[in-house]
This record gives C-alpha cells, structure tokens and sequence, in this order.
C-alpha cells in the first residue's frame, strides 16, 4: 500500500509524490478560486463570478489532465520519473489526494471566508494556503528521504 523503495514509487497507491499532489490540490484550488477572491478583495464584498464548486470541478480536471500527461508526455519525452508510467492504482490515488488538497482548501475558504470572517478572511485564507503548500514540501522531502534507493 505504501511504496517503502524508489522500485515502489509510482508503483504502490501511496509513496511520497503523494505529498506533491495533495499540495497540488492546494495550489490548483487557490489559482481557480481567485477568480472569485480577487473581485471580492478589490469590491470589499463576497463575489461569486462562479460557484467555488467550479473550483473543485476545475481542480478535479486539472488532476486527471495532469495525470494523462505525466505517464504519456512526461514518459516519451523522458522526464517521468525513473521514466516508468504509473500502476492505475498510484494513478487514481494521486487524482485523489488533488482532490482531497482541493476539498480542504474549499472547507477552509467556507469556515474563514463565508461562515466567520468574510472578505476580511481572505488573506488569511492565502496565508493558510501557503502554509498548507509549505507543509505538502517537507512532506515530500521527508518522505523522499525515508524512502530507499
């Protein structure tokens, strides 16, 4: 279940790419949402140019296109790692943790922005978010170094 070698990685449904993806979820999530935020921040009003589901849906899209070219492009053109494609297994798994990245991105931006704080939350929703990607990092860094060569 958790790749424990670089011959698992991509191989098993968890290894420490799996960090890069939640924190991918994270980021794509906060790029879609912007198309919100930003309007809200600038009218000092909560503005839905589009439902923050959109967000999901887009982020959600994000992740299988992301998937698709990473074990196609990435693997013929030779920057995949250990130039290998994916077992589905790892494949649904990353699409996944996105997904998860995004959806907890969504809940926060809720409780900060729409339940507590409003447009006053928002920065303090990209701070929350930058931390988040920050976490994802040294996940992926620790995990890359406890996994064996």
């Amino acid at each position: 279940m958790i790749a424990t070698s670089r011959e698992e990685t991509g191989r098993k449904p968890l290894d420490y790419f799996s960090w890069g993806h939640l924190g991918m979820g994270v980021g794509v999530f906060l790029l879609w949402s912007l198309i919100n935020l930003i309007p809200s921040m600038i009218n000092q009003a909560i503005v839905n140019i589009v439902p923050f589901w959109f967000s999901i849906v887009l982020t959600i899209i994000t992740a299988i296109g992301w998937e698709i070219i990473e074990n196609t492009l990435f693997v013929s053109i030779g920057l995949k790692f250990e130039h290998r494609r994916d077992s589905l297994a790892n494949a649904i798994a990353d699409i996944l943790f996105v997904i998860v990245g995004g959806l907890i991105m969504w809940g926060i931006k809720t409780l900060i922005v729409n339940m507590f704080l409003g447009v006053d939350g928002i920065l303090i929703f990209y701070i929350i978010c930058i931390i988040s990607l920050l976490i994802c990092l040294f996940g992926f860094i620790i995990g890359r170094a406890l996994t064996k060569n």
